[in-house]
C-alpha cells in the first residue's frame, strides 16, 4: 500500500510540492511491482526535503527561503534572491499549462 500527500507519514511538510514528488516515486514503485521487481529493497523511497517558500518581491524579483536540512548537516536556513526578469515568477506559465490562451495581462481573470 502506498500513501502520498497529506496522509503520508513521510516527515515532509504538508504541501503540494512534496506530494507531487511522493506521487512520482509511488508511481515508479507500482510500475516496478507490476513488472516483477517486487522486492521491498528494490523499491524507491522518498527523500524528504525541508520546507521552503517562494515569495514575490515585486514584478520581477523574488526570494526562495529554505529551512535548514539537518540530514545534510545544515543548521541555518538559506535564501536565494532572484531577479530573472520573469514577471510575477512566471505565473503566465500556469495559463499555458491549463490550456488557456492569453494574449496579454489584461486577460488574467481570477
Amino acid at each position: 500500500m502506498f500513501a502520498v500527500g497529506d496522509i503520508a507519514d513521510s516527515g515532509a511538510h504538508k504541501a503540494a510540492r512534496p506530494g507531487m514528488g511522493q506521487a512520482a516515486v509511488a508511481a515508479r514503485n507500482v510500475v516496478k511491482l507490476i513488472e516483477g521487481g517486487g522486492k521491498a529493497e528494490d523499491l524507491e523511497s522518498v527523500e524528504v526535503q525541508p520546507a521552503a517558500i517562494h515569495l514575490t518581491l515585486g514584478l520581477t524579483k523574488n526570494i526562495i527561503f529554505r529551512n535548514p536540512n539537518p540530514a545534510a548537516g545544515q543548521t541555518e536556513p538559506t535564501y536565494e534572491l532572484k531577479d530573472d526578469g520573469s514577471a510575477d515568477m512566471g505565473v503566465d506559465r500556469l495559463w499555458i499549462m491549463n490550456g488557456i490562451k492569453v494574449t496579454g495581462p489584461q486577460e488574467y481573470h481570477l
